[in-house]
């Protein structure tokens, strides 16, 4: 996807489109690599809204997309809190 057709894209859209690119490299499954991978997009857009690993994460829970396995999103983070269910994420 070009920079142009990123700037044309709703934040819900890009925020969709930069987790699909996360789970599609796992190079990038690092909050380090996944934060530097959605600066470079959003600079890129010239865009200054860019979320963090966990408030990308939270956002994903909020749109409730059952599809979405949040365990490729979070990894094996220690630092994210338990699941709303009282049950730990792996």
């Amino acid at each position: 996807m070009s920079f142009r057709a990123l700037e044309r894209l709703s934040k819900a859209e890009l925020l969709s489109f930069l987790v699909s690119r996360y789970d599609a490299d796992p190079v990038a499954r690092s909050n380090a690599a996944l934060s530097r991978f959605i600066d470079e997009i959003l600079e890129g857009a010239d865009l200054d809204w860019r979320p963090s690993p966990r408030r990308l994460c939270r956002a994903l829970q909020r749109r409730g997309d059952p599809k979405r396995n949040m365990t490729l999103v979070l990894g094996n983070d220690s630092r994210v809190p338990p699941a709303d269910d009282g049950e730990a994420l792996p």
